[in-house]
């Protein structure tokens, strides 16, 4: 059965206990009412190798050691890669991506709740593929932030609330979709603007008890953030950001902890790497599935379970449950 989160567009205490890797059975511990469940992943990618996997097994089978602990998550969230469309009109562009509507139910089967669209890849089929995508998206009642039938509706948050707590996502993209003339009231994704960032994360921060941002930033197969990284991650931060959740790079970064002048502090994932794609690249296949705890006081807890990709889809990297804590993603002090 779906998770019950109530969703909805809206325009424009204590602080963390810890950042601690540790060990997993089924899933994420149940927690009380006053308190969700919050697990995020890196890039999924439903085209290419990845298609090819899945069209030799179900998505029962494909991912059954992984999609209890998400569902099994109040919420669950992840950046997809590609547009979903019926009849492909790829642009020219060299590497583009396209997803069948079919292979869209293993997005429902992980159990995702809500989905950021703000990368340099669902636009791979123009606007209409974006139309189609939110469009798809709706009907599997999966949320998306990021992107919108307008540029104002793009910059909007996404509020989830469940058990009363109102979770607020924003998603922005670094790198402008190519081949694609921007209109102020086209459907588009949300690009990154240093100038406006810090007030769309304060107003959503008026609105909601948690507020979670998706930033595809970075340089792709560098295992450190760039300078810009870090001082972006600062600014949100500090107008009210909770969770920063990083991709594009396509393998893991530093988790961190932020600082923030109200006393809370923010968690900082620089990049969640990859989780459902079919790079060969060195320690692209490495990743993790981070699980938050939230309150109306912020991030209570947070953690990360070690996950490998292999022929392009994700298995616990010990091989079997529990899952051991990977010393890689442990939380480092914020510099």
């Amino acid at each position: 059965m779906r998770k019950r989160v109530a969703a909805g567009l809206v325009l424009g205490g204590a602080a963390i206990v810890a950042v601690v890797v540790g060990r997993l059975g089924g899933g994420p511990t149940r927690t009380a009412a006053s308190t969700v469940t919050l697990v995020a992943v890196g890039d999924v990618l439903l085209d290419r190798g990845v298609a090819r996997a899945l069209a030799s097994t179900t998505p029962q089978e494909a991912l059954q050691a992984v999609a209890p602990v998400l569902r099994g998550a109040d919420i669950a969230f992840c950046n997809l890669e590609c547009p979903i469309v019926s009849k492909p009109d790829p642009l020219p562009k060299l590497h583009r991506f396209a997803a069948s509507p079919d292979l869209a139910s293993v997005l429902t089967h992980c159990g995702f709740d809500i989905v950021s669209l703000a990368n340099n890849h669902t636009m791979d089929c123009g606007k209409q593929g974006l139309v189609e995508t939110m469009n798809q998206l709706r009907q599997l009642g999966i949320a998306f932030c990021g992107a919108g039938v307008s540029e104002s509706a793009a910059h909007s948050p996404t509020i989830l609330t469940v058990n009363g707590l109102r979770v607020a996502f924003l998603a922005y993209s670094q790198f402008p979709p190519e081949g694609i003339v921007r209109l102020p009231g086209a459907p588009t994704v949300a690009l990154l603007r240093e100038g406006s960032l810090r007030a769309q994360i304060s107003r959503a921060r008026r609105r909601a008890d948690v507020v979670v941002v998706s930033l595809h930033w970075g340089r792709e197969f560098t295992s450190q953030p760039t300078a810009q990284q870090r001082q972006l991650a600062n600014q949100a931060a500090a107008a009210g950001a909770d969770l920063i959740l990083g991709h594009h790079p396509h393998v893991l970064q530093p988790v961190e902890l932020r600082e923030r002048g109200s006393g809370r502090k923010a968690v900082v994932a620089y990049s969640l790497g990859n989780f459902m794609f079919d790079s060969r690249r060195p320690h692209s296949d490495e990743t993790v599935i981070l699980e938050c705890e939230l309150t109306s006081a912020g991030i209570r807890r947070a953690r990360t379970y070690p996950v490998r990709i292999e022929g392009c889809l994700p298995k616990p990297a010990s091989g079997a449950h529990p899952w051991t804590h990977n010393p890689v993603v442990a939380a480092s002090a914020a510099r």
